[in-house]
């Protein structure tokens, strides 16, 4: 089974006869994906959904990523089943710039349970390059507006709080917990961070404040979920292996709950090897690479993903990069050449 296998066995189980589980932590962190900017006016996500389908055709909709079109398939099969189509969805964002890319949206299961959703990377550069800054920044500007939102979105009414996110999106699920109100972390009673980035240094002092409360799930395969500080993980097997396996799609089910595995032997390696990096590399020699990188990326003209599918622009790189100042050569060869050696050779 997977995710949608899921919701077409139990769409017709309420929440009183089915309690919310990890499995429905996906399906909402799954359906943020989506752009519901301009459906703020619906309520339910029956009401949302309807409109959002009737306007919107796979088919006809480009430069979706993989993950939203996975979302427009989740929500076609929940907008009108009996588990998911009265509940209200409220204080939908989505902010996409050049410093910035960042989603979230509020769902109201019933009077006794909320849903927060952070979405993770879309097809934004920008959004890319926020999951590097992590690295070196005690915090991005997703992760300060990801706080706002927590704090100015859960009321005094809301008194059993769930957090969650996919990739960036469970990242920001934990750092707005950590950070958030202490009144509003009082009623925060799960923190779901699946596959999404641990923690830096600067951010660790605060974790025992919400460390019971946090569930952080990576498939066998992980190449996100495993960046940063961050070992404590509950490791699910995947249908496919390499970075498809972040997919929340892929991730096997049985009954109701995801079936647990072992990380593979390669993402062991290879977050053995970038933490090493990140230890041997202070802040400033990290934020040199990732900012000057991200600018020869943005000269080249490349926005979004998309982007690197012109071959023009990929010429612009590799152009960008032969001028680029010798340091930053260096830095970067050094980082290749430390990570391919022991991720190939160990």
């Amino acid at each position: 089974m997977n995710l949608i296998d899921y919701v077409k066995k139990y769409n017709n189980k309420s929440f009183k006869e089915e309690k919310f589980n990890e499995l429905d932590n996906l399906v909402f962190s799954q359906l943020v994906y989506l752009d519901f900017s301009n459906y703020k006016d619906y309520k339910t996500i029956n009401e949302i959904g309807s409109a959002y389908l009737n306007e919107n055709k796979i088919k006809d909709i480009k430069n979706y990523n993989l993950a939203s079109k996975d979302s427009y398939i989740l929500l076609k099969h929940i907008y009108n089943s009996k588990r998911y189509k009265d509940i209200h969805m409220y204080n939908y964002e989505y902010v996409g710039n050049e410093d910035t890319q960042f989603s979230a949206a509020t769902f109201k299961i019933n009077k006794k349970l909320t849903y927060v959703a952070f979405e993770g990377t879309d097809n934004l550069l920008i959004g890319w390059k926020e999951d590097l800054d992590m690295s070196y920044k005690y915090l991005v500007d997703a992760q300060k507006r990801a706080i706002e939102y927590l704090n100015k979105t859960i009321s005094v009414f809301d008194n059993n709080v769930i957090i969650g996110g996919h990739s960036k999106g469970g990242n920001l699920a934990l750092i707005s917990s950590m950070y958030c109100n202490p009144l509003i972390r009082l009623k925060i009673k799960k923190i779901y961070n699946n596959d999404g980035p641990g923690l830096n240094l600067m951010q660790v002092n605060k974790f025992n404040k919400i460390k019971s409360k946090y569930t952080h799930i990576i498939p066998d395969y992980s190449f996100v979920g495993i960046l940063l500080l961050d070992n404590d993980y509950k490791v699910v097997k995947s249908k496919r292996k390499g970075l498809q396996a972040h997919n929340i799609m892929s991730w096997v089910i049985d009954n109701n709950s995801l079936v647990e595995s072992d990380l593979s032997n390669r993402s062991n390696k290879i977050k053995n090897s970038i933490n090493s990096w990140l230890e041997i590399n202070d802040y400033e020699t990290r934020k040199i690479m990732i900012e000057n990188m991200y600018q020869i990326l943005d000269n080249s003209g490349i926005k979004n993903i998309n982007d690197f599918k012109k071959i023009k622009n990929i010429f612009k790189i590799f152009k960008l990069y032969k001028n680029t100042d010798i340091n930053t050569k260096n830095i970067t060869k050094n980082f290749f050449k430390f990570n391919l050696k022991n991720i190939l050779y160990k």
